[in-house]
């Protein structure tokens, strides 16, 4: 059925497939705004791992172990993420009643890792083609702490890329690190393109302006779907948020999340919490 009207996005509604995700953090510092990455959480699906040895790293899909599984779309159908029921509970710290959280999800197309903290020379390397949004537009570049980064609080990296138009250009991005809670392991940074590109095809090469005395970094290229909302309680409940149109979703999709901490303001900033995640999505095809 297409969806040529809202009665028969009801009909699809459903209908749809419905795809169950747990994840479970480790003891994670939490700070205004941060963003953690899912990736390598326990639960279902199965944790995903980093290609460590090589700064190549590796294009994903569907198959990738962390990857969200979901039945693809038949003969001239397509899927797209037509809401969720996302709810959670903090572990491991009583003193916190209230947060809520931002889960952000996207199709993972490439990463890799990790680059020493303290390396300061240009780190080039040569990286499979990404399979999906192959010419880069809407595709997003982030960073990733692989482990702890330590010592000096900022550094400036210089990133070479090819953009959306095929054309080879480089940007700067500031992060910080060490001792304000945003470098632990599974932070993950979005970093910005140069002036007036929409997207990236693959990123190249790497510099920092200055070293950090430990830690690692790598970096992925993200294509963003949409954002849930959920709030803890003791017994988990469902939060079912819109969605700004319907994010279409690519047959061979590497769904994950990222989740964004937002701290009641009666709660300290930088409590040490674990974060347990259940979710629904919602996968309406069409």
């Amino acid at each position: 059925m297409s969806i040529a009207s809202l009665s028969a996005l009801q009909t699809l509604q459903g209908e749809a497939q419905r795809i169950s995700v747990r994840r479970v953090s480790g003891s994670l510092l939490r700070r205004w705004g941060k963003l953690i990455d899912t990736w390598e959480m326990t639960g279902y699906p199965d944790a995903g791992t980093y290609p460590t040895a090589s700064l190549a790293g590796s294009a994903l899909d569907k198959s990738s172990t962390g990857a969200i599984p979901f039945r693809a779309a038949g003969a001239g159908q397509q899927l797209y993420l037509g809401g969720a029921q996302i709810s959670h509970q903090l572990l491991s710290n009583s003193s916190i009643t209230s947060e809520i959280i931002l889960v952000h999800v996207f199709d993972r197309l490439w990463h890799n890792g990790a680059i020493a903290n303290s390396v300061t020379s240009r780190q080039s390397w040569s990286p499979p083609a990404i399979t999906r949004y192959v010419s880069g537009e809407g595709v997003s570049l982030w960073l990733r702490w692989v482990a702890s980064g330590s010592g000096t609080t900022t550094t400036t990296l210089t990133l070479e890329y090819t953009n959306q138009s095929g054309t080879a250009t480089s940007t700067t991005a500031v992060i910080r690190q060490g001792s304000d809670g945003m470098s632990s392991p599974g932070d993950v940074w979005p970093l910005p393109l140069a002036a007036g590109d929409t997207g990236i095809r693959e990123l190249t090469a790497s510099r920092a302006s200055n070293s950090g005395s430990a830690g690692s970094y790598g970096f992925m290229l993200c294509k963003y779907l949409g954002t849930f909302v959920a709030k803890p309680t003791s017994t988990p409940q469902g939060m079912t948020s819109f969605l700004r149109g319907l994010p279409a979703i690519h047959n061979d999709a590497c769904l994950c999340f990222a989740l964004q901490s937002c701290p009641a303001p009666t709660n300290t900033d930088s409590n040490t919490v674990r974060y347990n995640l259940s979710a629904e999505l919602s996968l309406i095809e069409g």
